[in-house]
């Protein structure tokens, strides 16, 4: 069962792991599209964030693997659903299915008249 406890011990597994990942897009952003900022700005936040990620694993190192670990199963998510281009017909049917279902399911999409 899932307790409000169980709840919040996800939430920070995480949030250690988000930091990580917000200091690459920042660093990947500065690279990539070269905008200008002051340098100090994107330099900054790269320390802060790197300060959070060695606090976080320091403190709390199981808390941060498991982050990780949940991070990790999307890997194999990425390569079936974006990376293989060239899905049997079959395969292509139940993912449309299914994605046509759960949107009708969660009332995604408006209804047609």
């Amino acid at each position: 069962m899932l307790s409000p406890e169980a709840c919040h011990r996800c939430v920070r597994c995480e949030q250690k792991n988000e930091q990580r990942f917000l200091k690459e897009t920042v660093c990947s952003l500065n690279y990539v599209f070269s905008y200008e900022v002051n340098i100090l700005l994107p330099v900054s936040f790269v320390l802060a964030c790197l300060f959070l990620i060695v606090v976080s694993i320091w403190k709390t190192p199981a808390e941060c693997c498991i982050g990780l670990a949940i991070i990790i199963t999307g890997v194999p998510v990425y390569f079936f659903g974006v990376w293989w281009q060239n899905k049997p017909k079959w395969l292509l049917q139940v993912i449309f299915s299914t994605t046509a279902t759960c949107q009708k399911m969660m009332e995604v999409v408006p209804q047609e008249s």
